[in-house]
């Protein structure tokens, strides 16, 4: 249904290219974004390992100091993404 909305379409492909932009060991790599028969589509690298959902659905619990880790190395990656993000827009 979004596809068929032409703001929520570009809105998502600029997003998608200003992404694309952006190289860090934490931010998946994004090779193509496009429009094919009104639909959108994205290309992007194919990361090996487990969904967070899928860990806490196995593990049940994860320790604080897991959870600490993972926010550590969350934070090192999303102040590029939106830094660039936003100098990239103004």
């Amino acid at each position: 249904e979004l596809c068929k909305d032409d703001e929520y379409r570009n809105a998502f492909i600029r997003e998608a290219k200003l992404s694309a932009q952006l190289t860090h060991p934490g931010i998946v790599t994004i090779f193509d974004v496009g429009v094919i028969d009104k639909k959108i589509y994205i290309v992007m690298e194919l990361l090996e390992g487990f969904s967070f959902e899928k860990i806490l659905n196995t593990l049940g619990k994860v320790s604080l100091h897991t959870l600490l880790e993972m926010a550590l190395q969350l934070s090192k990656a999303w102040p590029m993404h939106m830094v660039k993000a936003l100098f990239i827009e103004i």
